[in-house]
């Protein structure tokens, strides 16, 4: 894997309560703002393990201007895409760890607080994703579309322990170094942690904070996964892929109702979240989708409910898909209904 690992020395790691996993790319001025920010956090119970993702400018010198013992850098000669976030869980210590975009930060205060939340905690992923779920424990589905719902980096807390139970650091390493399937190998792992979780925590608030600018920030997510993540054509996708993953695994019932949530949420991508999105300047170039219509919300929602109701797995649920389909709509219709009166009145 040709990996130079480089560690400020005297850190006792037996202690440690939180990682802070980073993943960067030729971004050396911004992931080392951001880090001197988390810096900030007076604890001694957390680390931070930043990866550079053999990085063509200066950021690893820069990186390594870090005088702070709790920052560990890891070096790479190839660049592992995506899967260089995973890779980095092996040289996380901490009973939990956090992924952060290099791009975002969370406040010096927050990571206070979380250190300290974090000495008691005991479940097997918390959400930071304080949007729908008021703050507290939750069992079924529900922990399913608090897990699914919580895919941005920065607003999922994994147990250590719970998450090296699903993906085998050996296995990463061996993937890492292969042309085998990465995204089919990773959907496997992420499928069963998900069915396997019993104890899942709401936090009270987001932690999370992204720059104002991001939609300047070039990325290329469309090359990552084939399809933008809000287009009809990836809902689609997505929802054939976990299908045939979930069988392949053999996860029973607990496969299903994972996916009828999935379902739940893209319904919501292509809808809710696709016009959001299109309507932020600058979103559909950064994103590489100028080909789409913010407008088509509501054919979207339309052809992924006929998509979901011919999905083999989804025999016999006609009535859970309608409903589902009917509570996404309705929302986005008196969403839109109320933003034209706001329009209205000015």
């Amino acid at each position: 894997m040709n990996t130079c690992h480089y560690e400020c020395e005297e850190y006792v790691v037996d202690k440690t309560v939180l990682t802070v996993i980073v993943s960067t790319y030729n971004r050396s001025l911004l992931v080392c703002r951001n880090m001197k920010t988390m810096l900030r956090c007076h604890s001694d119970r957390i680390e931070f393990v930043v990866g550079d993702n053999a990085s063509t400018d200066d950021t690893v010198e820069r990186l390594k201007g870090i005088d702070d013992r709790r920052v560990r850098i890891v070096e790479r000669d190839n660049n592992f895409g995506i899967f260089n976030t995973y890779l980095l869980w092996t040289y996380a210590t901490g009973r939990y760890v956090i992924v952060v975009n290099d791009r975002d930060y969370i406040s010096g205060r927050d990571l206070d607080e979380l250190c300290e939340y974090l000495q008691t905690a005991d479940y097997d992923f918390i959400s930071l994703h304080a949007k729908e779920y008021p703050e507290g424990q939750y069992l079924g589905n529900d922990r399913y579309m608090i897990m699914i719902g919580s895919r941005h980096p920065g607003t999922l807390l994994w147990k250590r322990e719970f998450f090296c139970r699903y993906f085998d650091a050996d296995m990463l390493r061996i993937h890492a170094t292969t042309e085998q399937d990465k995204a089919d190998y990773l959907l496997g792992c992420y499928l069963c942690a998900a069915t396997g979780t019993r104890r899942v925590y709401q936090y009270h608030k987001g932690v999370i904070h992204q720059p104002g600018n991001r939609e300047t920030i070039r990325k290329n997510r469309a090359e990552v996964y084939g399809d933008v993540y809000i287009s009809l054509v990836f809902a689609q996708n997505q929802l054939a892929k976990w299908e045939e993953k979930i069988k392949q695994l053999k996860l029973g019932e607990e496969g299903r109702n994972l996916l009828l949530v999935k379902y739940e949420d893209l319904l919501n991508t292509v809808t809710e979240e696709y016009y959001r999105c299109l309507c932020k300047p600058g979103f559909a170039k950064r994103n590489h989708c100028e080909y789409l219509n913010k407008r088509d919300w509501l054919k979207n929602g339309i052809s992924f409910y006929q998509t979901a109701k011919k999905t083999r797995s989804f025999h016999g649920m006609e009535t859970e898909l309608r409903k589902i389909f009917a509570r996404v709509m309705l929302r986005e219709c008196k969403n839109h209904i109320r933003k034209y009166v706001c329009r209205k009145d000015r």
